[in-house]
């Protein structure tokens, strides 16, 4: 969808300081307590002040894990001079308060709990605040969607993340396996498994995510030193020559071991899987080839092989950028 045009490119960065450590789980979540204490002492507040100036768009929208922190926040942004609004269940005049934002333009912040997740769509969106944490990955995927529709001249959005979500499920935009996932929901509430993406690396100043090529931070500017460049660079010039090999190719039409290259090059790797096992169905033999070029163990290639689903897999076939 992001690729057709019908969703937006987006830029995670991600902020540290929170004591994520002392998050309890409650139930199916972290609890409303616990995310009072770590996000609502003052060391978070000067850090988000510090912040705002540098990372607001034109439509600002900062998720908060209670009632409680929502009103916190409002207040805090109100005395730091901002038009804001607020929006949560108790509100007696919430469609008044919401309207502020979207249809009167009155004000270009808005603070939120879980009731503007699933369903409201307003594209002017461009900068999404997670000002708490979570385990559940449809909702990260919710909250962090609301940012994600075209609009006007809008190319991205971007995600400011206060509450380690990156590090727990990965980028918003991620490839997921989601027949894997629905076969084992215990992996959608698992816990810091995500080991980061491939070909890329964090800004040591303002912890935006950048590709690994890039010579500076296209959030603050920060120029990366010469010899970490060379080095890079002398990593990278085979990657390059790969990559290259593979443009303007249909996935249908790649080899094992090029479909391995684009999975690990591009940050496709359950896309790719995907092909794989489809690959499998028409020509036996292809998943192991693949799994070997990928590096993964005999266990997993019999676990994909005793998976394989009799009707025939459907993959979306894209031509490679």
């Amino acid at each position: 969808m992001i690729e057709d045009g019908w969703l937006c490119h987006y830029k995670h960065v991600i902020r540290t300081g929170a004591a994520l450590n002392e998050l309890v789980i409650k139930g199916s979540d972290y609890s409303e307590e616990s995310q009072e204490k770590v996000f609502g002492n003052k060391k978070m507040y000067d850090g988000i002040f510090e912040d705002l100036p540098i990372y607001k768009k034109k439509k600002t929208v900062i998720y908060v894990a209670s009632i409680k922190q929502c009103e916190d926040m409002y207040q805090k942004l109100l005395g730091r001079g901002y038009k804001v609004c607020r929006y949560h269940s108790e509100l007696q005049n919430g469609s008044y308060e919401l309207s502020r934002f979207t249809e009167l333009n009155e004000c270009d912040v808005c603070v939120s709990v879980s009731s503007l997740t699933l369903g409201w769509d307003y594209p002017p969106i461009d900068l999404v605040i997670f000002w708490r944490a979570t385990t559940s990955l449809p909702l990260y995927l919710q909250i962090g969607g609301r940012g994600s529709r075209p609009w006007l001249d809008k190319e991205y959005f971007t995600i400011l993340d206060y509450g380690g979500n990156y590090e727990r499920f990965g980028a918003w935009d991620l490839d997921r396996d989601w027949a894997e996932l629905w076969q084992n929901p215990d992996k959608k509430r698992k816990i810091s498994t995500y080991q980061g993406v491939a070909g890329s690396k964090l800004c040591p100043i303002c912890q935006a995510i950048v590709p690994t090529a890039a010579r500076s931070c296209y959030n603050c500017g920060y120029l990366y030193p010469e010899d970490e460049m060379r080095l890079i660079e002398g990593q990278l010039l085979e990657v390059e020559n790969t990559i290259a090999a593979l443009k303007e190719k249909r996935v249908s039409s790649l080899t094992p071991k090029e479909l391995a290259n684009y999975a690990k090059f591009h940050d496709k790797r359950q896309y790719a899987m995907r092909w794989a096992r489809k690959r499998e169905q028409e020509e036996p033999g292809f998943l192991r080839q693949f799994a070997e070029e990928m590096g993964y163990s005999s266990g997993w290639i019999h676990r994909q092989l005793n998976s394989l689903p009799d009707t025939k897999i459907v993959c979306f076939d894209l031509t490679i950028k």
